[in-house]
């Protein structure tokens, strides 16, 4: 109690003020310090505190109550009745809440002359030539610069809301809608709704009249020689400047299927609809009529055109090419020299250059090559037979296109379907049945015996796979074995020779081993590794011994019961170009680099070590710490400042406390202390001493000047 009320006097006694200089020191209930510079208060630990700074203060009882003061900045809160901020000429204050939730709020600025009041959901803002007072959702004013004004009611303002009235003089416009009735003027549009029975609109020399808007409209702007007129969906109407090159809105009266009938037209575009069986589009080179099933597309200017009578016939001619179709029976293509005509299974003819075909099935054919006639007589599809001696060609066709047998002295053909087929042009060739394949192209050959055998032969290549018992695969003298797999990386076994590169690699179940010019590797996962390349060497024999070396930088590292980079019990570590090295066993650790040196023996003894600063724990019996200038030691604690025995020196003064601050002896060059808090203290400063009991109850001050006591700490 004695705390409380000190906390709540002191600060108010400005006319004794001279006698606070001195600390009152009960800690923990009550602490006072003052300075030159400022002063600090502490009252039941956390609870009430207050400092000063110069012309800033913060006084708190928390977690209620907050004050701060500075020179352009007051903040206040007492929660939850009231928070105030004033910053410059910015106030604010809000009730009951946080700002800025709170249940009311006042703001203002004088330098802009404009306060906010808000009480629930009504608000009112005034500033310099505007303002705003908003009740939702059943009102709302706002008044602008030049007489301009809103209001609304029975809604969101601007947003969404039965009646609505604005007036902006400055463009002398005005406008208000209430329900179905909405109106506006200014000098560049204005109208009038009544929605919908009657409309009336007039934006610059545009007028409109519309009722049921928007299926009946008359519209017409002399200036721009455009006139509508639209009874929905009966009739429409518009007309636009003769000198238009596109007819008016044509996008969406020919992407809808109504109106019934539509017709545009334009200075170089005219465009016709009859319902959507019939629409004509006419322009610069492009002619397009569509009567549905019946068509016609038509550029002159890129030479093309397609025509057809849907899904009879079809024809097309473009860049010198043609294309002709009556489906299912008649196709027609044409492309310079090359032309082909099939009316099936009747007719079929080709024309390419100096060669020609033409067959009448089923009985006759006849074919035409550097003007050497050869003619086919056949009973298809059950037989048929050609020869050309000229050429050396034959061929043979039964129950087609099951048997087929082909000759020519660059190609042949053998066809036994579902069995076997084969075929031969020049030195490339193949050959399939149901399991087995053969391919030739180029120099290179793949065999398939499927599922069973692949091989693939080439020159400087020859490979073979039997899966799963294996396979070899050589390329351009290297050699790759694999036994028990699908691939020589798929397998259980593996020998690869690379010759050229020096490269060998055997693997066999969990054993690996590789060779190289400059490196190697072996391995018996997972008890043992080896490798060595020319940057690094590493040994594992898991999980006894590890070591690395790394080449470049000469740093090693020896490891025993586990894998080095720190799982292992045992490890010792070496990097020359860093000047580092450590040694770690079990819960030991000792490690340097440069001038830095760390030693631990977990958890109890960790030493750390950086030129001539040294910090020591033996937790948790001893602490200390070692720098140029300074140095501190404590018992019984975590650090030097938090043990129940410290000692320190610093700038020449030696401070020692028991039990944190209960008691505490400092001597100094220009000041000392002696302290038994609360009971007992004493503070020497220059030739300036001050002695006090009970925390300060009783305080004998002695100066040059002479002494002054003092009583109940003010007195």
């Amino acid at each position: 109690m004695l705390a409380v009320i000190l906390s709540l006097l002191l600060p108010a006694s400005p006319a004794r003020a001279d006698g606070l200089d001195r600390p009152v020191n009960l800690w923990p209930l009550f602490y006072r310090r003052a300075t030159p510079e400022g002063s600090e208060t502490e009252a039941l630990f956390w609870l009430y505190a207050r400092r000063r700074a110069g012309d800033t203060s913060v006084t708190s009882v928390r977690p209620l109550f907050r004050h701060e003061r500075a020179p352009e900045r007051l903040k206040s809160r007492l929660f939850p009745l009231y928070d105030y901020r004033r910053e410059g000429t910015q106030r604010t204050l809000g009730l009951i809440g946080l700002s800025p939730f709170t249940l009311a709020s006042f703001d203002g600025d004088s330098a802009r002359s404009s306060v906010s009041r808000r009480l629930l959901l009504w608000s009112y803002e005034a500033r310099p030539g505007a303002s705003a007072l908003e009740l939702p959702p059943l009102w709302a004013d706002k008044r602008g610069p030049g007489d301009a004004r809103r209001v609304s009611a029975l809604g969101l303002p601007d947003i969404l809301n039965l009646f609505e009235a604005r007036r902006e003089p400055a463009s002398a416009s005005s406008e208000w809608h209430a329900l179905t009735v909405w109106s506006k003027s200014s000098p560049e549009d204005s109208y009038f709704h009544l929605w919908p029975l009657y409309g009336r609109r007039r934006q610059k020399t545009r007028s409109e009249r519309s009722t049921l808007w928007p299926l009946a409209v008359w519209a017409s702007d002399p200036d721009a020689g455009v006139s509508e007129s639209r009874v929905w969906p009966l009739w429409e109407r518009r007309t636009a400047p003769r000198d238009a090159d596109e007819p008016p809105a044509l996008g969406l009266n020919m992407a809808l299927p109504l109106p019934l009938w539509y017709r545009a037209t334009g200075r170089e575009r005219a465009y016709r609809r009859l319902l959507y069986l019939h629409w004509a589009a006419d322009g610069p080179g492009r002619r397009v009529r569509v009567t549905i099933p019946w068509y016609s597309f038509a550029d002159a200017r890129a030479g093309t055109s397609h025509r057809g009578f849907f899904p009879l016939y079809h024809g097309s001619r473009w860049g010198g090419r043609s294309f002709h179709l009556a489906p299912p029976l008649f196709f027609s293509w044409a492309d310079e020299d090359f032309r082909l005509s099939v009316f099936f299974p009747f007719y079929y003819a080709q024309r390419q250059g100096n060669r020609s075909f033409d067959y009448f099935f089923p009985l006759y054919g006849r074919s035409v090559r550097d003007k050497t006639v050869t003619r086919r007589w056949l009973m298809f599809p059950l037989y048929a037979r050609r020869s050309e001696p000229a050429a050396g060609e034959t061929e043979l066709d039964l129950l087609w296109p099951l048997f087929h047998v082909g000759r020519s002295s660059a190609a042949a053909s053998t066809r036994l379907l579902p069995l076997y087929w084969s075929g031969r042009r020049g030195e490339d060739s193949f050959a399939a049945a149901p399991l087995y394949a053969r391919f030739t192209r180029g120099g290179e050959t793949r065999s398939v015996l499927f599922p069973l055998y692949w091989r693939l032969s080439a020159p400087g290549q020859d490979s073979r796979f039997l899966p799963p018992l294996g396979g070899l695969v050589r390329d351009h003298g290297e050699r790759d074995f694999f036994a028990l797999g699908l691939t020589p990386s798929l397998s259980l076994f593996q020998s690869l020779r690379e010759p050229a590169a020096g490269r060998s690699v055997d693997r066999a179940l969990l054993w690996f081993r590789r060779r190289e010019p400059a490196a190697a590797a072996d391995a018996f996962v997972p008890l043992f590794f080896r490798w060595h390349d020319p940057g690094q060497r590493g040994l594992v024999l898991f999980p006894l011994y590890a070591s690395h070396d790394d080449l470049a930088d000469g740093s090693r590292r020896r490891c025993a019961l586990g894998l080095c980079g720190g799982f292992s019990l045992f490890e010792l570590s070496e990097e020359p170009a860093r000047g580092a090295h450590s040694l770690r066993a079990l819960l030991y650790y000792d490690g340097t680099e440069g001038e830095s040196r760390t030693t631990v023996l977990a958890p109890l003894y960790w030493r750390f070590a950086d030129g001539p600063a040294v910090r020591t724990w033996l937790l948790p019996l001893y602490a200390a710490r070692r720098a140029p200038g300074s140095r501190a030691a404590g018992f019984l604690g975590v650090s030097p400042r938090w043990s129940l025995w410290s000692r320190t020196e610093e700038g020449g003064a030696v401070e020692t406390r028991l039990l944190w601050r209960l008691v505490r002896l400092r001597r100094g060059p220009d000041d000392s202390a002696v302290e038994f808090n609360p009971l007992f203290f004493t503070l020497r400063e220059g030739s300036t001493r001050y002695t006090a009991v009970l925390g300060g109850l009783i305080g004998l001050e002695t100066s040059p000047e002479g002494r002054k006591w003092r009583w109940f700490w003010v007195f």
